[in-house]
């Protein structure tokens, strides 16, 4: 009994690390909207944060080329710059780009958008895809990508983080840009309060299924008290 009790108890420092860690990159990321002083200041810091947060083994920025129609990378873990421009037609990154949306892609081979051709070109072995958006559906910048997760798959819930990554790299790339035309929007336009809701909503849930639907346990794991706890989930309700 001693035994099951400890390892019980193991088992929620594991999860409380786990939503503590995915708590502190999107801290440090939210803090990096106002610092940077040009785009590839902003970039590199949210290629290796979102990398962490969603254990990637790659992490990719593809901004749209007004001139020529196509997804530029501008930062990728392990690829240098420029050495990749999509069509808006080509790969899941297109695909996120023409359909504004966000898409999750946990068997490559066999999906119709996967665009094999970038693997031979950068001699790589795509398992799992999370694109997102960045920006908003009427005021896109381009498209932010994890590949390959460490669990062999990226979860719903992973998908939803990396959504609110895309806002929150938007709203940095705003910032450096209220001089553009093609770009010139107010950052609460973004929402990003209404992200980090959905967001807190999603680890409470997933909180709450790892502890058995325990709230005292919940509310260990998630680094608040019962009272934020019950708080919490009766906004989710309203």
């Amino acid at each position: 009994q001693r035994a099951n009790s400890s390892c019980t108890s193991s088992n929620r420092q594991v999860v409380m690390s786990y939503f503590q860690e995915k708590l502190f990159y999107l801290l440090e990321l939210s803090k990096l909207i106002h610092g940077p002083k040009s785009a590839v200041a902003l970039y590199r810091p949210f290629v290796n944060y979102t990398q962490k947060l969603l254990f990637a083994e790659r992490v990719s920025v593809f901004i749209f080329n007004h001139k020529t129609e196509q997804l530029d990378l501008k930062l990728g873990t392990g690829i240098e710059n420029g050495e990749i421009s999509l069509p808006v037609t080509k790969g899941v990154v297109g695909f996120c780009w023409r359909n504004k949306a966000p898409l999750l892609v946990n068997d490559p081979s066999g999906h119709p958008d996967f665009f094999p051709e970038i693997d031979t070109k950068t001699k790589y072995k795509t398992e799992c895809i999370a694109s997102a958006l960045i920006g908003t559906t009427e005021n896109p910048f381009g498209v932010i990508q994890a590949l390959n997760s460490i669990s062999g798959r990226f979860e719903k819930y992973e998908l939803d983080l990396l959504e609110l990554v895309g806002h929150l790299l938007s709203c940095g790339l705003s910032a450096l840009s209220t001089s553009s035309e093609s770009h010139h929007f107010e950052i609460d336009d973004l929402n990003v309060k209404k992200q980090k809701e959905r967001l807190e909503q999603k680890l409470i849930s997933l909180a709450l299924v790892e502890t058995g639907g325990n709230k005292q346990k919940a509310s260990g794991v998630l680094g608040l008290s019962k009272e934020g706890l019950r708080k919490a989930i009766k906004r989710k309700a309203s």
